[in-house]
């Protein structure tokens, strides 16, 4: 049996012969339907199809065509980055290349602080302050840990006790600022008039107590 262009001997038949094309018709032969997994390329041509990608959440993605040889670009918003391949390409047995990457956010919140839905601020837990609850608020205290916060290291002047700044001004019971100055001194002292880091004793006729 001779065949016609574009159609093949099969089972004493002539069927289309066009390849991966379902069914044909015309004479050269024309496609008009392409096999499973196959699709029309820009030349009436059955090209395997890897099938429509979605956007990443937070992100985007440049997708013109599906078929083998096709790229699809990722890209991610402000305040995300790319976990994975930038780019992924349609392989000739229908698959994309690559996994599937993500967008992950990198604002990275310490100390127990919490991001917004947006990626763009920390909520921070108490004691903690700063863009991402990197700064210790308790009071004299240059670095704590945990929540809630205890003092690990105090500014000069106060010393840790019991997760928080003790004044070490001699003779005093409280005292503020760097170097502190006493604010009230135990009893039977008094604060210097000319010195307020310094408490006297106030006993009658006593040099030093």
């Amino acid at each position: 049996i001779d065949c016609e262009e574009g159609y093949m001997v099969e089972q004493d038949i002539c069927v289309c012969g066009l390849e991966n094309c379902r069914t044909c018709e015309d004479v050269p032969a024309r496609c008009t339907e392409c096999n499973l997994d196959y699709v029309f390329d820009v030349n009436s041509m059955c090209v395997m199809d890897c099938g429509t990608l979605a956007s990443p959440l937070n992100g985007a993605i440049i997708l013109n065509t599906t078929t083998a040889g096709s790229t699809a670009s990722y890209s991610c918003i402000g305040g995300y980055t790319l976990d994975g391949s930038a780019q992924r390409v349609c392989q000739a047995d229908g698959q994309w290349s690559s996994r599937e990457p993500t967008c992950i956010c990198l604002l990275n919140c310490q100390n127990g602080g919490t991001r917004d839905a947006l990626c763009t601020e920390c909520s921070c837990a108490p004691d903690y302050s700063g863009d991402i609850c990197q700064d210790c608020t308790l009071e004299n205290c240059v670095g704590c840990t945990g929540i809630p916060a205890v003092c690990t290291a105090c500014e000069t002047g106060y010393a840790v006790n019991n997760g928080l700044c003790d004044c070490t001004l001699d003779n005093c019971r409280t005292c503020e600022g760097t170097p502190p100055v006493c604010r009230q001194c135990a009893d039977g002292y008094t604060i210097n008039q000319a010195d307020a880091a310094l408490c006297d004793c106030t006993l009658e006729n006593c040099l030093d107590c």
